[in-house]
């Protein structure tokens, strides 16, 4: 099937799945929304709870035991996923909305401009 077969609804489906921004959610350990890891750049796009970075980092820092660094470990695990799909494009965002809003008004105009549109004859 080509893309130009596709029915309308589906395809915007498709493209909202493919350049939607992810939206990253909250970390399960302690609520707090979860950021963009440091990284290189690259794919896949890291994300982990930044309290959990931040205390393991300082315990890091502060040259902490095994045993104490297991429990912020695990809440950074916990917390950390990877986006394997690329960044989203907020312009075929911008684009979808705008198609969306004219087709709402396409739909709740009356189209009396309609090439085989009898002036005066009514249904």
């Amino acid at each position: 099937m080509y893309v130009t077969d596709l029915p309308d609804d589906t395809l915007l489906e498709q493209l909202r799945a493919k350049y939607e921004r992810t939206a990253p959610g909250h970390c399960p350990q302690c609520g707090t929304v979860v950021e963009v890891e440091p990284h290189d750049g690259g794919y896949p796009l890291p994300w982990a709870c930044p309290v959990a970075r931040e205390e393991l980092d300082a315990a890091r820092a502060r040259g902490a035991s095994q045993e104490e660094l297991h429990p912020l470990l695990a809440h950074w695990e916990s917390s950390r996923w990877e986006d394997f799909r690329r960044v989203g494009d907020r312009r075929v965002m911008e684009l979808i909305r705008r198609y969306l809003l004219l087709r709402e008004e396409a739909a709740l105009s009356p189209c009396d401009d309609s090439p085989d549109a009898t002036p005066g004859l009514t249904a």
